[in-house]
């Protein structure tokens, strides 16, 4: 806590919006961007791999959340302040960093495929500019940021060793792992003693069900893209803004959505009884979502290959 205290004193008017919008770099909407430009645009492959290097790494540390149950920092320590924009992101337990986990995955991920030696230099400098923000801003202690971080980095590690030198076995490892780590932090999550009350809890509940339903859609899609669909992410530069836009929207639609939909079966629930069932439709709507990213979108791809093609 008293490094915390040391940055809150540097805290100031100009300082703080920076760094609000620095560590959106580690926030899931970053982490979909990114991911998806792979996917859809760079190279499949390596969306893929970086899609499951980060589940693997998500679900790891809302375990570890789960488990050790640490407060936040203003929680901990009633006298210390947050920067009050970063509190309302700042859902959960506090250890290990979340953010400072996707920053590692995505970011760590895109430095070792980065071809462009600035480019990746950049990647690398954005994971502990992530976690330097997130002890700025007062939500995280420097242990959070680096365990987070180790959570992963060590999965990117894992999932390239796996799939570059350990073939069919590895191929079915990088599958088995997300889910079943997933599946681990669901089942953890929901026999650890929730209380009815307990919202922070039941942040790590949330997360289980929405990790282990995209978990399981990205291994139908890559199973499926290399059995059968086959994919191209080849189209010209504008045929590539324009079909980021799309699904992009289409992703958001699904997700806003399906949310609205579903809010309908959790009104008038409370207690276990609402955890229970907004977790199992949590899942269901992330399935939904990476079945459109990795199966239903991708199927369109060859309209976008014709656009400026005479």
């Amino acid at each position: 806590m008293e490094f915390l205290e040391l940055l809150a004193g540097i805290r100031n008017g100009i300082l703080d919006p920076i760094v609000l919008a620095l560590t959106e770099f580690g926030g899931e909407m970053a982490f979909t961007v990114i991911a998806m430009v792979f996917l859809w645009c760079v190279d499949k492959a390596s969306g893929f791999q970086m899609i499951f290097a980060w589940t693997i790494g998500s679900a790891s540390t809302q375990l570890m959340k789960v488990h050790f149950r640490i407060p936040r920092p203003w929680v901990r320590d009633p006298s210390f302040t947050a920067v009050e924009g970063a509190i309302a992101d700042a859902g959960g337990y506090s250890f290990p960093s979340g953010h400072s986990q996707t920053a590692a995955s995505v970011f760590g991920f895109a430095g070792y495929r980065a071809k462009n030696v600035i480019l990746k230099v950049v990647c690398y400098l954005l994971i502990p500019a992530v976690m330097f923000s997130r002890m700025y801003l007062g939500v995280h202690t420097p242990a959070d940021v680096v365990v987070g971080a180790v959570c992963g980095l060590i999965p990117v590690a894992l999932v390239i060793f796996l799939l570059e030198r350990c073939g069919r076995g590895g191929r079915i490892a990088v599958y088995v792992l997300p889910v079943a780590i997933s599946a681990v932090l669901l089942i953890y999550a929901a026999v650890s003693g929730l209380a009815p009350t307990d919202e922070t809890f039941a942040e790590g509940l949330f997360n289980s069900g929405k990790l282990l339903g995209a978990a399981g859609a990205m291994v139908i899609s890559a199973e499926y893209d290399r059995k059968k669909l086959n994919f191209s992410t080849d189209a010209v530069w504008y045929a590539q803004i324009l079909k980021c836009v799309v699904g992009a929207v289409g992703l958001l639609a699904i997700r806003s959505g399906l949310k609205e939909v579903f809010a309908l079966f959790t009104d008038g629930l409370s207690g276990n009884a609402f955890y229970a069932v907004e977790t199992v439709l949590g899942g269901v709507r992330y399935f939904a979502m990476m079945i459109f990213a990795g199966i239903l979108y991708p199927m369109t791809f060859k309209l976008w290959r014709k656009l400026g093609k005479k």
